[in-house]
């Protein structure tokens, strides 16, 4: 029987086989594991680099919406001095790194 648990549902290898129909593929060693993340990071490093303006998937850019629907939306990092700074544009830690709460912050 599946667990359910944090929002995930989780199989052990036979039933998945028998429910859904497919075949999973086989299990690898470390050693087998290890010598496919070698090849991968072989390809990376040597693939040819992007057209200027396609985004890399390694880049920060296409991450911009981690923080959407969280408490922190609409934050921004001050490239010139890297400091956080709130959706209203307010210096968001001080010079300790303690999180500065304003009386107008609504809690979450």
């Amino acid at each position: 029987m599946p667990e359910k648990f944090g929002g995930k549902t989780f199989w052990d290898r036979e039933e998945w086989e028998r429910v859904h129909g497919e075949k999973l593929p086989p299990i690898q060693t470390p050693e087998e594991q290890a010598a496919l993340i070698a090849e991968w990071d072989e390809k990376i490093r040597n693939a040819p680099e992007p057209p200027a303006g396609v985004p890399d998937y390694r880049s920060s850019k296409n991450f911009v919406d981690d923080l959407v629907g969280t408490e922190f939306e609409g934050w921004t990092i001050d490239p010139t001095t890297g400091q956080w700074r709130d959706a209203l544009g307010r210096p968001a830690y001080d010079v300790q790194g303690q999180r500065i709460r304003y009386p107008d912050d609504t809690p979450r």
